[in-house]
Order: structure tokens, then C-alpha cells, then sequence
């Protein structure tokens, strides 16, 4: 069995730059649009009460954007994984890596509903744990699909227990070529 090295994650805030840069662009159409409202208007355009706006809504997503992406994870050389999310109400879970029963990864490019890749990670059941499911976000979106924390923890599972299959993304370089479309290509 191979020891892997304590490792710790955590979210970065350039995680959802380009998501600001989404909602800032929206709120400047929409601060535009509204100043062609008042174009015909006698009344001059209320542009100091549009632009406090949008840097209200701005600050606002910025808040709240950082709050739903902050999460902290670090893998022990134990095999213990230690997950706090606000969606765990900061609370930890703590669970050993030979406790895992399956991950599940889901690719942000296969869904219709998410925007980042996520790692569900499913133990069995114990009487010291009223909790059987953690999931993670991949906060790393600009990581060009390196998936670094999810890697890391499907090597911690593969060191405790080889025989359990990981998803085809994340499962062990071991040299051979990459399985992660295994549709048939034609030349």
C-alpha cells in the first residue's frame, strides 16, 4: 500500500471570476437599456442611482458567490479526508478513505444543469455518523480539467482500497492510454 502525503485544498477566489465578469456584463446591459428608456424622456436619467445599483448588485453576487464556493478539504497521510463546506454548515466530516463505498464524478461538460464538476463521495454506513454522502465542487475552474482534489482523493481511496472502481477520469495513471470517451472513433 503506497502512503500518500497530507494534502490540503482549498477555494480560490479566482474560482468565479469569470461568473462576475458574467454578471457585471448583464448588469451593464440592463444599466444601458434603462438609459435608452430616458432617452425620449424629458427627465434626465438617474445615472447615480444606476450605478450605485450595479455596484450593489455586483458587491452583492461577489458576497454571495464567494459564501456558496468556499471550501476547504484536506487529505491526511492517515487516509483520513476532512471536508468543510458552507453547504455542511462549516461543519467537518471526517471520514477515512477505507470508508468509501463509491465517488461519483460529474462533469460540468455532460450536465445540463451544472456549471462546475462536482465528486460525490458515498460511505458506508457506521453507527458514528448520522451522514452518508459528501459532495465536492471542483473551485479550481480555471485548472484547464486537472482536477487536482478530485485526483488526490480518488488516489487516497485507491491506496486503501485497490480493488473499488473509480470513475474513468480519475482512476490511476498507470501509463496506458486514457479511457475518459470510450465511444469508437473512425479514421
Amino acid at each position: 500500500m503506497s502512503v500518500v502525503a497530507a494534502r490540503e485544498f482549498r477555494s480560490s477566489g479566482r474560482s468565479y471570476q469569470a461568473t462576475l465578469a458574467l454578471v457585471m456584463g448583464g448588469t451593464l446591459v440592463t444599466l444601458g437599456g434603462t438609459g435608452l428608456l430616458f432617452i425620449d424622456s424629458n427627465e434626465p436619467a438617474p445615472w447615480a442611482f444606476l450605478f450605485g445599483m450595479v455596484v450593489g448588485l455586483w458587491v452583492m453576487c461577489a458576497g454571495l458567490l464567494a459564501l456558496l464556493t468556499w471550501q476547504r478539504v484536506r487529505i491526511g497521510d492517515d487516509g483520513h479526508i476532512e471536508v468543510q463546506r458552507l453547504f455542511n454548515w462549516v461543519r467537518p466530516r471526517r471520514f477515512h478513505a477505507g470508508e468509501v463505498d463509491a465517488l461519483h464524478y460529474g462533469n460540468w461538460q455532460r450536465s445540463t444543469t451544472s456549471v462546475v464538476s462536482d465528486l460525490g463521495v458515498t460511505l458506508r454506513a457506521s453507527a458514528h455518523r448520522r451522514w452518508r454522502y459528501v459532495r465536492l465542487t471542483n473551485t479550481h475552474v480555471a485548472d484547464g480539467g486537472a482536477l487536482a482534489l478530485f485526483r488526490a482523493i480518488a488516489a487516497a481511496v485507491h491506496a486503501t482500497q485497490p480493488d473499488l472502481p473509480l470513475p474513468v477520469e480519475l482512476a490511476p495513471d498507470d501509463g496506458a492510454a486514457p479511457l475518459s470517451d470510450p465511444t469508437p472513433h473512425s479514421p
